[in-house]
């Protein structure tokens, strides 16, 4: 791989971007074109995924969103192949995660089951491969907190894109595939704060989605299994004040405030 043409790359990158900021779509394309010659040239998978993504968020703005879906997807194709070669490497989770994350605002944007649906059938074999991917990988080192955010924010774009095609219940293996992975992981390291606060915010964040789409019984099981984990580990470290806090002060709360559990109570 050549530097000359990685950081030709790299500047023609910046350069559109600050193009794009100014709402200078048209140049900003051109400067685009002209880095994904040169990432082609340099052989890069890595720098021509980003220039993509650009190229994509470009188009867009420009109101192509068919082009720019097209774009996305291409992206997260290469990326995931990226990162089932190279797990480790940050760079291509990060790429991985932001494809997701792009295709799923690009169809909420647009509205249409057609595009949706054809999206779906196109990208939905990828899914798989990649969160067990990321589970072997959070299992060998799960004292990289880089991995294990950046995990969390690939299974959030991911359930988001599955809510947005009207399949929420294709969230449910990754939410409990997930969760599997924090037990295991806390097994290890019962009292690391920073793994308690990633599977606070994974449950948090995905229980308030489920409940403004009112699926109010995925809540409540959710919540369920999150108190399992909190009630195992006590189970064998009773005095751990961390878990005990977590168990008390926001586990046992989101259950008690679940529409389905309150009427269960009635």
């Amino acid at each position: 791989m050549s530097r000359r043409l990685v950081d030709l790359t790299v500047r023609e990158l910046m350069n559109a971007s600050t193009l794009f900021e100014k709402e200078k779509y048209e140049k900003a394309l051109e400067k685009l074109n002209k880095a994904e010659k040169l990432a082609e040239k340099a052989k890069s998978s890595d720098l021509m995924c980003r220039v993509l993504l650009h190229k994509g968020e470009v188009m867009d703005s420009m109101d192509y969103p068919e082009e720019a879906l097209e774009l996305y997807e291409k992206a997260l194709d290469i990326s995931s192949r990226l990162f089932l070669n190279e797990p480790q490497d940050s760079s291509y989770q990060k790429c991985l995660y932001n494809s997701i994350g792009l295709i799923g605002t690009n169809l909420e944007d647009r509205d249409s089951f057609s595009a949706a649906e054809k999206s779906y059938g196109r990208t939905n074999k990828l899914f798989d491969g990649i969160t067990d991917e990321y589970n072997k990988l959070i299992a060998e080192q799960p004292e990289n907190s880089e991995y294990l955010l950046n995990y969390l924010k690939t299974l959030k774009n991911i359930g988001a894109y599955f809510l947005i095609i009207g399949q929420p219940e294709k969230q449910i293996p990754l939410t409990n595939s997930t969760l599997e992975t924090f037990r295991k992981i806390l097994i290890l390291q019962p009292e690391n704060p920073n793994i308690l606060e990633q599977l606070d915010l994974f449950v948090r964040k995905l229980g308030e989605e489920f409940l403004e789409n009112e699926l109010f019984e995925d809540a409540k099981k959710l919540y369920d299994q999150l108190q399992e984990i909190y009630r195992s580990l006590l189970e064998k470290y009773p005095d751990n004040e961390i878990v005990i806090h977590y168990f008390i002060t926001k586990g046992a709360q989101r259950v008690t405030n679940t529409p389905s559990f309150r009427v269960g109570m009635k």
